[in-house]
């Protein structure tokens, strides 16, 4: 268990440097642009179901980068255990679930772009 209560190979830190590659607002905008949503719309308690795919998407792409449960859940209004259990549904479903599925294949696909400029 890491400081977090984390098992130390969590896939929700970034263990190779352990240095931040992009700014909450950076992966905001990858998600905004993946899921057709704005910041506000995100950040909005409505709970519709692709709004709260969006919202765990951000959580997960937060949780990769290294983020901390608290910094991710103030940057959005929401709770640190909603954080925790969305990138943890994340992670669970990415595999078969199709919403989820399309959304991070926008999401890569824009930085597999944004790596190739």
């Amino acid at each position: 268990m890491n400081n977090r209560g984390e098992p130390a190979c969590s896939p929700f830190r970034n263990q190779e440097s352990g240095i931040r590659m992009r700014s909450l607002a950076e992966i905001a905008e990858r998600v905004c642009i993946a899921t057709g949503y704005d910041i506000d719309a995100i950040r909005a308690k409505k709970r519709d179901l692709f709004r709260v795919v969006a919202r765990q998407i951000f959580c997960y792409y937060a949780r990769l980068e290294g983020y901390s449960l608290n910094e991710i859940a103030f940057y959005i209004s929401i709770d640190h255990v909603t954080v925790h259990y969305s990138s943890r549904m994340i992670e669970e479903k990415k595999g078969f679930d199709k919403i989820i599925r399309h959304y991070i294949n926008k999401y890569e696909a824009y930085e597999q772009s944004e790596a190739s400029c």
